[in-house]
């Protein structure tokens, strides 16, 4: 098996799966959540109520004097009351001692006149007491509002704690977040690096299996483009073999005639003998002739075109004068004797590589590829 195929085999049972998330993702994921439970809610003044009753109270004040629902005034009122009353009997006292003693209307205009004046006096403090009970209305509206001051500034600042409170969650949300989306990305690249590695070495090993398999398949092809060629090369030896013995066999046949006709010249036999032999002879010769022209073949040149560039190239590659040439240089001297002579890349490089077994493929094929594109 292809060792290429076997690291491939092996890369592919150890192939990355879908993302997971590591226990660093989940951990941060779990703080973000269980602090976004937190969040603060929304702001509640504890000192609502207050602000309302003192808002209520200042929006529906109105100064409406009378002086009689002032106790003041009252106060007023009985005092200049009394008095009026005890100086009308102060003032009759005296108006009737003037007169020995004898009631009379003087006495009682004067007890009138005395109380009168009293109640002028009194109803002469109404506009000092409309005054005071004026002041005493805007005194209580600026208590009021000094006090909803007091807690509109409690307020103010228990709802800036509230907004430091609620800035403060968001940033630490923020730094959650971003914690979380951090170990997250670091966590999807490291996984997506491992995607990456495992998919280009499964590709480089995928290319060099398929290059394997064609070196394979391409190997196959020259054995058989071997085979065949061996063949062929071994018919030719039979022919070659077989006509050299029929060239043989008629070698040895004409020796021998010679020889048979030599010595019947040189014996000297009668007549009759010579004849006889020479019937003889002929017979025999006729006899030998007629065998022989029974196996006689047509004699071939046994060496295919093939066989001879192998030869070619033999004979030029253990000329001196080649002696210097380089591998590349024999290598392509050897491809253009190939290409001249008509044979196919194929046949090129199986002559090349029994030619000169130290050539490298790689020397091979820039040979042919100048000649054969």
């Amino acid at each position: 098996m292809s060792n290429y195929k076997t690291r491939l085999d092996q890369l592919e049972g150890n192939a990355p799966g879908a993302y997971e998330k590591s226990g660093a993702v989940l951990d941060a994921q779990k703080a973000l959540s269980d602090y976004e439970g937190k969040k603060p809610g929304a702001y509640t003044s504890k000192y609502q109520s207050q602000l309302d009753g003192l808002l209520d109270k200042l929006s529906n004040r109105k100064f409406d004097y009378d002086f009689n629902k002032d106790a003041l005034y009252q106060q007023y009122k009985d005092k200049y009351t009394e008095q009026g009353r005890q100086a009308a009997v102060n003032a009759a006292a005296s108006a009737s001692a003037l007169t020995g003693g004898y009631g009379n209307s003087y006495a009682t205009s004067a007890a009138a006149q005395a109380n009168q004046q009293y109640m002028t006096e009194l109803n002469d403090r109404i506009p000092e007491l409309y005054q005071l009970a004026m002041a005493r209305y805007q005194n209580e509206g600026n208590d009021l509002t000094s006090l909803y001051g007091l807690y509109q500034g409690a307020d103010a600042t228990d709802y800036g704690r509230y907004q430091d409170s609620v800035t403060d969650y968001y940033n630490y949300l923020n730094y959650l977040t971003q914690k979380e989306n951090t170990a997250y990305n670091r966590d999807y690249t490291e996984w997506g690096d491992k995607v990456n590695r495992y998919n280009t070495d499964r590709d480089y090993l995928y290319t060099g299996y398929r290059g394997d398999v064609a070196d394979e398949q391409w190997a196959k092809e020259l054995a058989e483009q071997q085979r065949q060629y061996d063949a062929t090369m071994a018919e030719n030896r039979r022919q070659f073999d077989a006509n050299l013995a029929l060239s043989r066999e008629e070698l040895a046949y004409k020796q021998a005639a010679a020889a048979a006709a030599a010595k019947a010249a040189g014996t000297g036999t009668s007549t009759s003998r010579s004849k006889s032999t020479s019937k003889s002879g002929k017979s025999t010769r006729k006899s030998s002739s007629g065998s022989s022209a029974g196996k006689k073949k047509t004699f071939i040149t046994p060496l295919t075109q093939q066989v001879a560039i192998d030869r070619a190239l033999a004979s030029r590659s253990s000329q001196p004068a080649n002696a210097p040439l380089s591998n590349k240089g024999r290598a392509e001297y050897a491809a253009q004797s190939a290409a001249v002579n008509g044979l196919t890349g194929a046949q090129a490089y199986s002559a090349l590589t029994r030619q000169y077994p130290g050539l490298s493929a790689k020397e091979k094929d820039a040979a042919l590829k100048k000649f054969y594109g």
